[in-house]
């Protein structure tokens, strides 16, 4: 029978624990309250989030959770795993803005405790505090983690092969790390296909060369591994086929191979193009990252012990160096790099490589708040037409509060790191981290000032007393995407394609391809509503095509036949 004593042991322990998670706790909810609540206040940002945010609601409401579609017209550009939470989501609670970024931004929370395990098991506790620091206030990982598209979904999936990878070089009588590694890599598959793959590969090929290790790759479990990566992606891929036959030659050859070879989806930048993205979206630690890149390039080719660290910045380098050869190129496909980058950084802080409180790891805190609160005075001068003046003016008061909330950080950091102490180093880093994650996030809100300018959902109000379940709509030289997804409606399409193939199924339906056969239509149809590209209106009032505008901005004139009354 135990004993008072015995009785009472469990209870200091107890204690301690919840003493020792204090700060995880406390950054949880300061972090976690900026993080969800800004995607529920921002309206969708054209196209990509109305993109992404459909194609869920087509999928819901059709109940055919196999093939994606998109205005009605099979999808088959994209994996549907984040298409199917997004479903689940809206599902289990309603069709909404915030619900349509779910999967991204909580995926985009959850990656920073990721990093913080990672950094912990590999360097310390104190590491790992710094590493998810410095990820959730690094402006790439932030403003991407706000926002629905695919590409935070992958940086998650390709962060946890990264960490289940490291533990099974640290135990590697343990092969369920390897197991989970290959488990990580099958979701960032299903979550944006070949690149979850190719991605990893190319480090390790990299890695195992640099180091003269080729047995690394006995250490892979490979039979085991393809096993559970044909388990978890195989099922959707024979499904899709059997359901389009198109689909593994549009899929791969299209998607993957003529989007990385060739400019076919027009989106060509210069080859130092994702350079200045990784630097400009890790700026505000820029001192620590190149301290722990410095460190990483000194550890030994000694293949007897793994060599963490160098492992880290080889699969940053890979990912930067990847996607720059790629043709096709876009800001948020880097944001992979962010976690190696911090972890690095946080592994360089715990070791007291730097002095937070120092002028130059400060100094790029300080630049960004003076450029953001200078912005009031130059930024609205820019835009030329009132409307772009009158919302640039409300955008750059945004950047300006955001200006202020950095500076404030800055200055905190500054004062608490002076004494050099462990416990204020720590302090001032999660002051800084969370003031940049702050004004950043006054930033991401500040963008729904420029709708006007930009395109966007809130348009669609005027629409209301027109509109019924049964009510033609057309868009005409355009796609709003965003207004699409606000309506809760698809379209017929009239001579546009953008990302969608009417060649596909449900494209007849949903199609047109000349503006002489739309004008025969509206003809008939004096219930039916439009959305047009403005000088498309121009150019069928002038040949004399009855359209009524009730409400236009810069990018769209939402138009009803004359004859319709309210």
């Amino acid at each position: 029978m135990p004993t008072a004593t015995s009785q009472l042991v469990p209870e200091p322990t107890k204690r301690n624990a919840l003493a020792r998670c204090w700060p995880e706790l406390l950054c949880a909810i300061l972090f976690g309250a900026w993080w969800f609540a800004a995607p529920a206040y921002r309206t969708l940002t054209e196209p990509d989030e109305g993109r992404y945010a459909e194609i869920p609601r087509e999928m819901l409401t059709s109940g055919d959770w196999i093939v994606p579609h998109l205005n009605g017209i099979q999808y088959l550009e994209k994996p549907p795993l984040q298409f199917w939470a997004t479903a689940a989501a809206y599902k289990a609670l309603g069709i909404t803005n915030f619900n349509s970024r779910l999967w991204s931004v909580g995926l985009g929370f959850l990656g920073l405790w990721i990093i913080y395990a990672i950094g912990r098991v590999q360097f310390g506790l104190a590491a790992g505090r710094y590493a998810a620091l410095i990820a959730a206030s690094s402006p790439l990982y932030v403003f991407i983690a706000q926002v629905n598209v695919l590409d935070m979904g992958l940086a998650f999936f390709l962060t946890c092969a990264l960490g289940s990878f490291l533990q099974a070089q640290r135990q590697r009588q343990q092969p369920h790390w390897m197991w989970l590694c290959w488990c990580a890599l099958a979701l960032g598959f299903l979550q944006k296909g070949l690149v979850a793959l190719a991605l990893p590969a190319l480090a390790l090929l990299i890695f195992s060369l640099v180091q003269r290790d080729l047995a690394l790759w006995r250490r892979l479990h490979l039979l085991a591994g393809l096993l559970i990566f044909s388990v978890v992606t195989l099922p959707w891929l024979l499904l899709m086929t059997q359901h389009s036959p198109e689909f593994l030659e549009f899929f791969f050859v299209h998607e993957h191979l003529m989007r990385f070879a060739t400019t076919v989806h027009d989106r060509v930048q210069p080859w130092w193009f994702f350079i200045a993205i990784s630097l400009v979206g890790t700026l505000p630690w820029w001192t620590a990252i190149g301290v722990g890149v410095r460190e990483a390039c000194k550890q030994s080719t000694n293949a007897t012990t793994f060599a963490t660290e160098r492992f880290m910045l080889i699969w940053a380098i890979t990912i930067v160096a990847f996607f720059s050869m790629s043709a096709s190129k876009l800001a948020p496909y880097i944001v992979p790099v962010v976690a190696p980058l911090a972890l690095l950084a946080g592994a360089e802080l715990a070791r007291r490589a730097i002095h937070v409180g120092g002028w130059r790891h400060l100094l790029p805190a300080w630049l960004i708040a003076a450029s953001a609160a200078a912005t009031p005075w130059w930024l609205p001068a820019l835009q030329s037409t009132r409307i772009r003046h009158e919302s640039y003016t409300v955008f750059s008061h945004w950047l300006a509060a955001a200006g202020v909330l950095i500076a404030l950080a800055a200055a905190t950091a500054f004062a608490l790191a002076r004494s050099r102490a462990v416990e204020k180093q720590m302090v001032a880093v999660a002051a800084l981290s969370f003031g940049l994650c702050s004004g950043l996030t006054v930033i991401s809100c500040g963008t729904n000032s420029l709708e006007m300018v930009r395109g966007g959902p809130s348009i669609g109000a005027a629409f209301a007393p027109f509109m019924r379940d049964d009510t033609p709509l057309y868009c005409v030289g355009t796609y709003p995407q965003t207004l699409i997804f606000a309506l809760r409606r698809t379209c017929v399409l009239v001579q546009y394609y953008g990302e969608l193939n009417p060649k596909l199924a449900g494209g007849a339906a949903h199609w047109l391809p000349s503006l002489e056969q739309f004008t025969a239509r509206w003809s008939q149809q004096p219930n039916a509503v439009a959305m047009l590209n403005p000088i498309y209106f121009e150019r069928l009032r002038a040949l004399g095509v009855p359209l009524q505008a009730i409400a236009r901005d810069e990018v769209i004139v939402l138009a009803i036949h004359p004859r319709v009354r309210n």
